[in-house]
């Protein structure tokens, strides 16, 4: 008796490093699109934390304001930021302060700008020249 009692005591205390927690903690993801910033946010219980008020901030320009954003009814916000710069995401939840940090890409390429008109009609001018010698006459 007195060793089954120490076995089911021996096996407890191994079990206490073994708590499980079933406390879900607020959560707060980031997504990035080339230089749009989509960020989730989860309350406690797995719901979206709606109208929720979050500090988005430049952390490669530290001397910048921070910029304040709310999440929508399903606990998401967009922010359209600037290329190649890290920013840094906090909210408080539930009365928990979470954070997430995230960099944005290149952005997309600078779009096709044809040369000004004088340079064009410049080139076709020249380029006129080419025809223009192959079909002269020669007079003897």
């Amino acid at each position: 008796m007195r060793t089954r009692l120490l076995a089911i005591l021996a096996g407890l205390i191994l079990l206490l490093p073994l708590q499980v927690s079933y406390a879900q903690e607020p959560s707060l993801q980031l997504l990035v699109d080339d230089t749009v910033i989509i960020g989730i946010v989860t309350k406690t219980d797995g719901s979206p934390a709606a109208d929720l008020s979050l500090l988005l901030q430049d952390s490669s320009h530290p001397q910048s304001a921070a910029t304040i954003l709310k999440t929508d009814a399903a606990g998401v916000f967009m922010f359209t930021a600037e290329a190649l710069t890290r920013y840094r995401a906090s909210a408080v939840v539930d009365g928990r302060t979470i954070s997430a940090t995230t960099s944005t890409g290149e952005g997309p390429p600078a779009p096709f700008q044809w040369p000004p008109i004088y340079v064009t009609l410049g080139l076709l001018l020249l380029l006129s020249l080419i025809p223009a010698h192959f079909l002269k006459r020669e007079d003897a």
